[in-house]
């Protein structure tokens, strides 16, 4: 499922999205309010996290 906007686009995480995930978490404004800086082995397992959801594994 994917919802899309001009300015929006809501859609499931992807493997490639890794590179996009870990400088949002490692950007040091944002971590102010999300916790420490993530590492690439840190995004790689939120990339994980959010599909569970998505698969019917959410637990």
């Amino acid at each position: 499922m994917e919802f899309t906007t001009k300015r929006l686009i809501i859609r499931r995480l992807k493997v490639s999205d890794l590179e996009a995930v870990l400088a949002h978490r490692s950007d040091p404004y944002t971590s102010r309010y999300i916790g420490k800086p993530a590492t690439l082995a840190d995004a790689q397992a939120r990339i994980a996290q959010a599909q569970l959801p998505w698969e019917g594994k959410e637990g």
